[in-house]
């Protein structure tokens, strides 16, 4: 299985980097939980969500819960007795289409909100954004195509991860170039 392999207690098989995929999940459900507590008992409680905050929401949600699953994913393909090139590709080329799908929608969201969503977010977190999720695409096509690596389907994950932190700090406001 190569460098870091060893037996999955929670699967049963054999992932390369089983308790890091785990606890990626685990950490991806921890945001998405503690986002819904600030839905509730924050500021926001008594309705003053602007459709800015909800877009926000929907992100940290979006992020935290496509970690989870493509994180669990490589469980189910080891459980089909795939080779891992076959899983890292395969795993590879779902969630780069997954990204690229997910930025097209999530472009439209924007542009729904557009005047709003403009106001107040940063411009270099937008950028940051989608030089991360493009290099993500990228990666990961890399993986699909020639590698069959762990190494940068991780590295997408973790990118995904980051954003959902990121997110869930814009949510709480506490991001560089906003007063809170």
């Amino acid at each position: 299985m190569g460098f870091g392999a060893r037996p999955c207690p929670y699967a049963g098989s054999r992932v390369e980097y089983g308790d890091v995929f785990i606890a990626l999940a685990e950490i991806a459900v921890a945001i998405a939980g503690f986002s819904g507590i600030v839905a509730v008992f924050g500021a926001r409680s008594a309705g003053q969500w602007t459709r800015d905050d909800r877009l926000r929401l929907a992100f940290l949600l979006v992020c935290s819960l496509t970690v989870v699953f493509f994180s669990l994913l490589p469980f189910a393909m080891t459980a089909l007795h795939l080779p891992a090139t076959v899983l890292w590709r395969a795993a590879s080329g779902l969630l780069a289409i997954w990204l690229v799908l997910g930025n097209v929608l999530a472009f439209r969201s924007i542009a729904l909100v557009r005047h709003e969503f403009q106001s107040e977010s940063r411009p270099w977190l937008k950028g940051l954004v989608r030089a991360g999720d493009t290099a993500s695409v990228v990666l990961l096509f890399y993986n699909v195509i020639w590698m069959a690596e762990v190494g940068l389907f991780l590295l997408a994950l973790l990118w995904l991860l980051l954003q959902s932190v990121i997110m869930f700090a814009e949510l709480l406001g506490f991001t560089a170039g906003r007063a809170v």
